[in-house]
């Protein structure tokens, strides 16, 4: 199985390392974006897509939205890493801004699958998110290729 993943990976924030590691860990055929310029990723979304099996965001970002529509028209499982909730932070915080949490549930809303970092986090995104609890799972300590595998056996 060919995955796509789509997020950083290269800038140390705490999702960034996550991703990182999980592309030492999947198989050598993975893609990933290589570029860091916002058109020439949205470039890479569209031509590396069509040969992928699965595609995994990993965190948060309005260039979700692109990989998640033109997977679907493609008809390739998406996956949602999620890190953690920027509606919520953002509420924590006091800078509500309302493009972040529509984008963020508009992510939620078309991928196949939601992929918490935590068990807890999981239930508690169950709990704040119940129009998508049938498709949060908690991903401890990485995403499990085999649960991307079950996306592509359930879309086809």
């Amino acid at each position: 199985m060919k995955i796509f993943v789509v997020g950083d990976y290269r800038t140390g924030t705490g999702p960034a390392n996550v991703t990182k590691e999980y592309l030492l860990r999947f198989p050598k055929n993975t893609r990933r974006l290589v570029f860091s310029s916002k058109p020439m990723r949205a470039l890479e979304i569209l031509f590396k897509m069509p040969a992928c099996d699965a595609v995994l965001m990993s965190g948060y970002s309005r260039q979700n939205l692109l990989a998640l529509k033109w997977a679907k028209k493609l008809g390739k499982p998406c996956a949602y890493l999620m890190h953690g909730c920027v509606e919520h932070e953002n509420a924590i915080n006091e800078c509500v801004d309302e493009v972040m949490s529509r984008t963020e549930r508009q992510t939620m809303e078309l991928s196949d699958a939601i992929f918490a970092v935590s068990s807890q986090f999981a239930g508690w995104l169950r709990t704040y998110y119940p129009e998508y609890s049938d498709k949060i799972s908690a991903a401890v300590n990485g995403v499990d290729t085999g649960a991307l595998e079950k996306i592509c056996r359930v879309r086809r």
